[in-house]
């Protein structure tokens, strides 16, 4: 049972007239169609593939499931604040400022924020309708992102770029964000691996290609945020465990330096010659403009009016999470995803110290690190917004005290 969840609603489950059974047999499965489109977004070719697939699927079935009477307990503060933080983040078009003048329009963004108002909600429907639908998904997004990650490597490959930033295939195709979206699924395998001995040696199988991906995207951040969540599980580990990684880590290092020395170069080169990406002046220009309308925020449809400068492009985001949440919405969003952050803390706290409290706490840690210098609109969606920052937030409102 989900400790704090009565997701269908109480007065509709407890009516005489109608049994859950009968009211979850009425609609399709929610968990199935979502299931599917976790998974689909690691393999098919382009984001807009996979947003028709939901659009085609999950968006109307949700909708459905709500016309015929499905209702979450308003009595979940996280929930509720969760799906308030959404609609406010959507809404706030209506009195936003679009200062650079070429931003998407109301209907673009309106759109994205009830894609994504479906999207949690047909994870909690999910969670209700099958208690296995949390493992299933952990394996769904494992083996999917697992895949994802050799069609990466084997495209990098076959084009002869191994020395270059890798470019991930489908959800993955930019290399920050793929790294991070990798980065939640490895520690989902990792987590897996642990709780699981039967599956151990198919999850560290897994562990180990997306490792070598993430190693390949050069992407500093998300490879910090996921050293900082892999500590976290290590913590309270035997010395045995720690012995045998410290001895895999050690036996890598002298085969690159065996064998690969003249790549090693060019490699720390493309990882370290980046400097700053301009990313300085997109948080100045962000913090300026926040600071003109401070409670509101510009709204979902505002761009940074930012112009090519230097070596610097024309950058529409503030490439910063927590920019973001104050330049788009405002003092007001920024304080409702805190809210939310603070409640799912408090909540993984009450669960009961050891491996499995580590392991939903180093899951979530990894969007609060990458969100530093990276991230952006958090309703955009289906984007890969919803497996970064969405995913963790859902697992750790979802998990079994």
């Amino acid at each position: 049972m989900v400790v704090g969840m009565n997701v269908t609603g109480a007065n509709r489950r407890n009516s005489p007239l109608i049994s859950r059974q009968t009211y979850l047999s009425a609609t399709p499965s929610v968990s199935a169609l979502l299931l599917l489109c976790l998974g689909s977004g690691f393999l098919l070719p382009s984001n807009a593939a996979w947003s028709m697939l939901f659009y085609l699927t999950v968006l109307p079935l949700v909708l459905l499931r709500v016309a015929r009477g499905w209702r979450p307990d308003w009595h979940n503060r996280t929930f509720d604040i969760m799906l308030l933080l959404t609609a406010w983040s959507g809404i706030s078009v209506f009195w936003g400022d679009d200062i650079s003048g070429h931003g998407n329009g109301d209907f673009y963004w309106l759109r994205d924020m009830l894609c994504t108002l479906s999207f949690i909600c047909a994870f909690v429907m999910a969670v209700e309708e099958e208690k296995l639908t949390r493992e299933r998904a952990i394996l769904t997004l494992v083996f999917c992102g697992t895949l994802n990650a050799a069609i990466s490597l084997f495209v990098c490959l076959l084009r002869g770029a191994a020395i270059h930033r890798l470019q991930g295939w489908g959800v993955t195709a930019n290399p920050v964000l793929g790294a991070a979206i990798i980065g939640v699924c490895l520690i989902l395998a990792i987590g897996q691996a642990v709780e699981d001995k039967s599956g151990r040696a198919a999850m560290l199988s897994c562990a180990f290609i997306m490792s070598v991906y993430l190693l390949l995207t050069f992407s500093r951040t998300p490879l910090l945020a996921i050293a900082v969540a892999l500590g976290i599980l290590g913590l309270g580990a035997g010395l045995r465990l720690w012995g045998g990684g410290l001895a895999v880590l050690a036996c890598l290092c002298a085969l690159v330096l065996i064998f690969g020395h003249a790549e090693l170069r060019p490699m720390w080169q493309n990882f370290a010659a980046r400097g700053s990406d301009c990313h300085l002046f997109i948080w100045q220009t962000a913090w300026d403009e926040f600071l003109r309308r401070p409670l509101l925020g510009f709204g979902p449809a505002a761009r940074l009016p930012i112009q090519p400068v230097g070596f610097c492009p024309a950058y529409p985001s503030p490439h910063n999470l927590y920019l973001s949440l104050l330049f788009y919405s405002g003092i007001i969003g920024f304080a409702l995803f805190f809210t939310v952050v603070f409640l799912l803390w408090r909540r993984l706290r009450q669960l009961p110290a050891g491996f499995g409290r580590r392991r939903w706490l180093a899951l979530a840690v990894i969007p609060l690190i990458v969100g530093a210098s990276d991230l952006s609109q958090i309703i955009k969606g289906p984007s890969p917004m919803w497996y970064i920052i969405w995913l963790p937030m859902l697992f750790a409102l979802t998990v079994e005290a």
